[in-house]
């Protein structure tokens, strides 16, 4: 009996195990199933709870509907437009854009100059940190080299970025004019070698920082150019159209008006074509005045002409009537000037010294 008692103990031990991890399961199973109904209850909540929000939002427009037009002419003024405004779509992103467009065209200058000033001393501050780390330095002196060198350097690149996003019109004229000078085509027609002139109109626009929405962006700098050209055999006008793209310049336009023995004047384009040309009407509206100021031209040179040949002629009057009225030298018969006095008086000492006789001097007050 005791022999038999050992298998029988494990058997049941073994059974107890198993209802322990039945147990367990079920516990398990049981936990599940009411954790998938706390989520049903907690849905049904989330949709109760969303459609009073929906009906309280409907309830509320019908309320702001009905109220009458007197209570929203009781709104001031600026509150209005800005609940007319809001109600469109994308003009809150257009509001926005203007008022930084507004704030940056006002104050520009003032964010570039702190900006250079706070550049300025952090790089001197880390010039000076790094420089002390390794050698042992002055205080005065080095903050004062450092201050100077910083200040350098943000001149500098200054400078630079001024140079590489602005549009220099006389740049663009000399270019413009070696693109002229190497086209076939055109001195063929006015002849070599093509000569421009001092007298251009120039219309400079862009090169401004602007915002569409909160992005900055920099928009290219563009000059619109027109002077007269002259070749070896004819005249004509040249009108070009150049920007600044990312430091280069660009030549959206060359085009060059030959006047014709019969008939309009003929357009050559050189880069470009006739809808650049009329783009905006800016090169048009330059056109026309500046045809009438080279045609006066003429006339201009020739009243210069004349006013300097009447103030030489004023002059030579008045140094005329200046000599025929002043004091006249000894030779003349006349008086003495200063400085013939004193020449005489020291000749005359000379004389004295060496005891050559003295001749008298014969002369008479102007």
């Amino acid at each position: 009996a005791c022999l038999d008692s050992g298998p029988r103990t494990d058997k049941g031990f073994t059974a107890v195990q198993g209802l322990q991890r039945t147990h367990s399961r079920l516990g398990a199973l049981g936990r599940g199933l009411r954790a998938i109904s706390t989520a049903e209850k907690a849905g049904n909540a989330i949709r109760n709870a969303a459609a009073s929000t929906g009906a309280a939002a409907k309830g509320m427009a019908g309320a702001l509907a009905k109220v009458p037009s007197t209570a929203y002419s009781l709104l001031p003024a600026q509150a209005r437009l800005l609940a007319e405004a809001t109600s469109k779509p994308g003009v809150v992103q257009r509001v926005i854009s203007l008022q930084l467009n507004s704030f940056w065209q006002q104050h520009g200058n003032k964010v570039y100059a702190v900006g250079g000033i706070f550049l300025a001393y952090c790089l001197w501050r880390t010039m000076y940190g790094v420089a002390s780390t390794f050698i042992n330095l002055s205080e005065t002196m080095a903050a004062g080299g450092f201050l100077a060198l910083s200040v350098s350097l943000v001149i500098l690149g200054a400078l630079y970025l001024r140079r590489k996003y602005t549009i220099d019109p006389n740049t663009v004229y000399r270019l413009a004019m070696v693109r002229l000078n190497t086209h076939p085509g055109l001195l063929e027609v006015m002849g070599a070698p093509l000569v421009g002139s001092p007298v251009r109109a120039t219309v400079l626009t862009g090169g401004k920082l602007r915002f569409k929405g909160l992005v900055p962006r920099i928009q290219s700098r563009r000059a619109q150019i027109i002077f007269p050209l002259r070749g070896s055999e004819r005249k004509g006008l040249a009108s070009l159209e150049a920007k600044k793209r990312k430091g280069k310049y660009v030549f959206k336009l060359i085009a060059v008006d030959v006047p014709t023995l019969s008939g309009p004047d003929q357009r050559l384009f050189i880069e470009g074509g006739p809808a650049i040309y009329q783009r905006g009407g800016i090169l048009d509206e330059l056109r026309d005045p500046f045809i009438k100021a080279i045609a006066a031209e003429d006339a201009f040179v020739r009243e210069d002409e004349a006013d300097d040949a009447a103030e030489a002629a004023e002059e030579a009057h008045a140094a005329a009537n200046k000599a025929a009225t002043g004091p006249q030298p000894l030779e003349a018969g006349g008086g003495m000037y200063f400085w013939e006095r004193v020449a005489l008086t020291w000749q005359r000492g000379l004389q004295r010294l060496r005891g050559t006789p003295v001749p008298p001097a014969s002369h008479k007050s102007a």
